[in-house]
């Protein structure tokens, strides 16, 4: 997914060029194998609104689906049940 046109503007300014250190991957191999937590549990968008030097409080909706939470900088929405509901039924 990250390699994928347009996926992270990481990807376009440069800003991914290191090595997955060990950690990072025992945390994705764990997404992998279906651990969820709140707020990302379900969610398909996240993103940090304005800067680091003035964060924006997140908006009530991002791609027509409803914010769940607030992780640090990071604002989670995710799809409504009706949406994706044979997500929803997977766990």
């Amino acid at each position: 997914m990250i390699n994928q046109p347009h996926a992270f503007e990481a990807l376009l300014h440069g800003m991914f060029y290191q090595k997955a250190k060990d950690k990072v991957r025992r945390l994705a191999r764990r997404a992998v194998n279906g651990e969820r937590h709140w707020p990302a549990k379900f969610s398909l968008w996240y993103f940090r609104p304005g800067t680091a030097a003035a964060p924006q409080p997140c908006p009530p909706n991002w791609y027509n689906q409803p914010i769940v939470g607030r992780y640090k900088l990071h604002c989670f929405y995710e799809p409504t049940v009706k949406e994706c509901e044979n997500v929803y039924n997977v766990f």
